[in-house]
């Protein structure tokens, strides 16, 4: 596109917050197991494991369906964010 209109071209994609990993929300999930169900124990553990890998948190990158029933406990809104005091 850059091409078309003869000027430099630089864009990116941001998602809403929801798309994104919250890891302030996944550890305070990962510390309460007895709270959650057995499937959602398995999914934390695989939304932990890829956590040590994801470069931008994108929730896309996760082999999990879009309404999977961890993605609540594991990303924010600005309901729940804690924003500049968070400790991540």
């Amino acid at each position: 596109m850059g091409d078309v209109l003869g000027v430099p071209l630089l864009a990116a994609l941001l998602k809403g917050r929801a798309n994104y990993l919250c890891r302030h929300r996944l550890k305070l999930a990962l510390e309460d197991p007895a709270r959650h169900d057995q499937e959602l124990r398995g999914q934390l553990s695989q939304v932990q494991d890829c956590s040590k890998t994801t470069r931008r948190g994108d929730v896309a990158e996760l082999a999990m369906h879009e309404d999977a029933s961890v993605w609540p406990a594991v990303t924010s809104t600005s309901d729940n964010c804690v924003s500049q005091t968070c400790p991540e």
